[in-house]
């Protein structure tokens, strides 16, 4: 069985998340007829294509964020008890 429809997208910033974002901008109006402003499944489709939860907006892979951000899990204090 082939996951790879499932996988979760790397995280994109920056110029990769804009490249993507007025990508799938463009193709929205062509294919879809609406204005991407106006349609809330535009914003889910452009969050998941680039790595994030479609409804929060957050990471879909922390650990992957936390690498990008040039830190670690592991390097984090813990709070003092």
């Amino acid at each position: 069985m082939d996951d790879s429809a499932n996988a979760t997208p790397p995280l994109l910033l920056g110029r990769d998340a804009n490249r993507v974002f007025n990508e799938l901008y463009g193709r929205w109006i062509d294919e879809h007829g609406v204005d991407p402003d106006e349609d809330p499944e535009f914003l889910r489709s452009w969050r998941r294509a680039t790595g994030c939860d479609p409804e929060t907006g957050l990471p879909m892979n922390p650990a992957e964020f936390t690498a990008l951000l040039g830190g670690s899990t592991h390097d984090r204090e813990k709070p003092a008890e």
